[in-house]
């Protein structure tokens, strides 16, 4: 068993998951709270459809490596002197944030990203890839399709396939062995269901997928 780090849960009020989660993987390596505000609006400039929900990994992981991130403190500070708090639903728009922004957030680049394939499934791609950079404290950042039977599985574990619901992003910490010959993944992810009555927040940040149901539900490999 191995966790390489656990980021602080935030809770997601709209479609900014991957935001979310890449902001979540730096914090690891930069040991600073971050803001995914901000995140969002840069990998929409990037992508150029801020009307469009939500957003590929690619634009999102891009942000790091060109622009950076932003640190909560100074995300803060900087809307606290130069204008009042932005609307949630005008949070995609990088007109929206200061300028100076950019430059803050410059500290923060990351050189690189990279994918992880190469071994006989995603399974044990993820784990080699895991194991090999714990060092550094690389995590995976990845999607996957939420099925409605997942959210109330006895225990957090994954037993049974369920009904297709929304796209989220998370993150893949580390591996838990949870029965013998069975390995689990211990992703990251916080999901608000926006359907019915009232809105309710599930939090799965020690959420257990098992073996068979991890290699085909990605949605970026």
């Amino acid at each position: 068993d191995f966790i390489i780090g656990e980021p602080k849960v935030k809770t997601n009020p709209n479609d900014f998951c991957t935001a979310f989660t890449t902001i979540g993987a730096s914090e690891l390596q930069e040991e600073v709270e971050l803001n995914p505000f901000w995140q969002f609006a840069v990998s929409k400039m990037i992508s150029g459809n801020p009307e469009e929900w939500g957003q590929q990994l690619h634009p999102a992981l891009k942000v790091h490596t060109k622009y950076g991130a932003i640190e909560e403190k100074e995300y803060m500070e900087l809307l606290e002197r130069g204008k009042e708090f932005i609307p949630e639903e005008q949070l995609r728009y990088i007109s929206q944030y200061p300028q100076e922004f950019f430059e803050k957030a410059q500290k923060h680049r990351k050189q690189s990203y990279f994918e992880a394939t190469g071994y006989k499934d995603t399974f044990d791609g993820f784990r080699a890839v895991l194991w090999a950079n714990r060092a550094d404290k690389r995590v995976i950042i990845t999607g996957v399709v939420l099925h409605d039977t997942w959210i109330n599985s006895s225990d957090g574990i994954i037993r049974e396939e369920g009904n297709p619901m929304v796209g989220d992003a998370f993150l893949v910490i580390g591996q838990k062995k949870i029965e013998v010959a069975k390995k689990s993944f211990i992703p990251q992810i916080t999901f608000t269901n926006q359907s019915g009555p009232k809105q309710e927040t599930v939090d799965f940040s020690l959420f257990w997928q098992v073996y068979e149901a991890l290699p085909q539900k990605f949605l970026d490999k």
